[in-house]
């Protein structure tokens, strides 16, 4: 099942936002490699039982400056509105997050 997991959340890592599609994502984190941001995809929906069933978990690496390469863990896409929503939700479950355009 994990296996499964992680290819789907890699094969969705990639994917950009389609024209009229709600263009702002809940960023859940930036890990080292991959594999570690799959796995706190796991370690939140574990924590939040069905707020981010509507959301699709995307990772894509990025480089940072005199740090080297993270992992965002992304869900989304979701309208502006209810993302801050949802955000404010898992915040209050001590869950950190930032809405991202």
């Amino acid at each position: 099942m994990k296996i499964l997991l992680f290819a789907l959340l890699l094969a969705a890592g990639g994917t950009p936002v389609q024209a009229g599609e709600a263009g702002s994502f809940i960023q859940l984190g930036a890990e080292r490699t991959e594999a570690a941001a799959a796995q706190s995809w796991e370690n939140v929906r574990n924590r939040t039982g069905t707020l981010l069933d509507s959301l699709e978990p995307r990772i894509s690496p990025v480089e940072v400056k005199h740090k080297g390469r993270f992992y965002r863990l992304r869900a989304g896409p979701v309208d502006v509105r209810d993302a801050a929503s949802i955000c404010a939700q898992l915040k209050a479950r001590a869950i950190d997050c930032m809405v991202v355009h």
